[in-house]
Formats: structure tokens, sequence, C-alpha cells
């Protein structure tokens, strides 16, 4: 797994909301999760049972470092597929909207409480 080096490209987290702007609660992470595990990766790189938290973006310009992370409604235990072609990647196993290089946030499986 090619993960982004946290040294380089710490991972801060600001805020964990229980609930969106209109009142639609988030999926919480397992009780005992270390949220110091998140780890940035490309989606061709997240494996079965890694814990997917969202999608990335680099508004900046690249080599500063700077990311934001969108948190989705749903957090799950991924299970990627590529597609034939290997142009697109589904994180569920059925639905390819992702692009393999796409940036993803991940909890790897061996960080989660057992």
């Amino acid at each position: 797994m090619a993960v982004i080096d946290a040294e380089f490209c710490p991972v801060i987290v600001t805020e964990r909301p229980l609930v969106d702007s209109i009142g639609m609660p988030y999926q919480q992470l397992p009780d005992g999760t270390d949220p110091g595990a998140l780890r940035i990766v490309r989606a061709r790189d997240v494996q079965p049972g890694d814990w997917y938290l969202g999608d990335c973006e680099q508004p900046t310009p690249a080599g500063e470092g700077l990311f934001w992370g969108g948190h989705p409604y749903a957090v799950y235990a991924a299970s990627p597929k590529l597609s034939d072609t290997g142009d697109s990647l589904a994180m569920d196993g059925e639905s390819f909207n992702w692009d393999p290089d796409e940036l993803a946030m991940i909890l790897p499986r061996h960080a989660l409480p057992a």
C-alpha cells in the first residue's frame, strides 16, 4: 500500500461532526478506533476490509501538501474492485465511480479494534 508520508503531509482532524448541516447522522467508526491511524492513499491501494472514510482533494498547488477531505454519510469496510478496463474502481465492489488514482481517506483494517 502506497501511503502518503504523514511526516511530509500530516493528517490533522479538525472536526468530526455527528450530523451534517441538515441533521442527517454520519455513520461513526467502531468504538475504540484510533483516528490517528487515518491514512490517505490512492483508491487503487485500498485493500478489502479497510474502512473507507471519505475522499480527498488537493486545492493547493501540488507539492504544498495541503489537503481537505470529505466525510461521507457512509463509513464502510471497503471491497474494492477494478473495472475490466482498469479505468474505474468500485470502492464498494459495485459502483464504478472512482478514478483509481483518486485519493481516499481510510483506516487500514489492521488498525481497527478487534
